[in-house]
């Protein structure tokens, strides 16, 4: 299944979310595609999710208010940002603080710099 802005692999129970050069910087546009496109590959079915940030990782404020809806969380049980860069982080708090203090997200989500780690911790939301 080819999709437009963003890979999707379900990998022991995990997906991992991998976004395409195109579809940055991530607008509400972008952001209501790479929802629908998820939708489609997850089938109905919910995932810990991991999404692997690279270091040109730009969203917008409009695209992360529409994350932080209750559409953009449907399907997920929780998030894992996989941050390669400093500089990522920033736009990566807004949708994720620090060990989610002080957020008011309805899952939990949290920033790593190790994938081993972020898979280890979205082990605790599989099925």
């Amino acid at each position: 299944m080819t999709f437009e802005l963003a890979s999707f692999q379900l990998i022991d129970g995990i997906l991992f979310v991998d976004y395409f050069v195109q579809a940055y910087p991530i607008n509400e546009e972008k952001a209501a595609c790479i929802l629908r496109e998820r939708l489609e590959f997850q089938k109905g079915r919910s995932y810990p999710v991991l999404i692997r940030a690279p270091g040109h990782f730009t969203i917008l404020k409009e695209a992360r208010d529409f994350f932080k809806e209750p559409k953009g969380f449907e399907g997920i049980k929780a998030v894992a940002i996989l941050l390669t860069s400093d500089w990522v982080k920033a736009p990566a708090e807004v949708l994720a603080p620090p060990e989610n203090k002080g957020g008011d997200l309805p899952i939990p989500v949290r920033m790593f710099n190790s994938q081993d780690r972020a898979v280890q911790w979205l082990s605790k939301f599989k099925d």
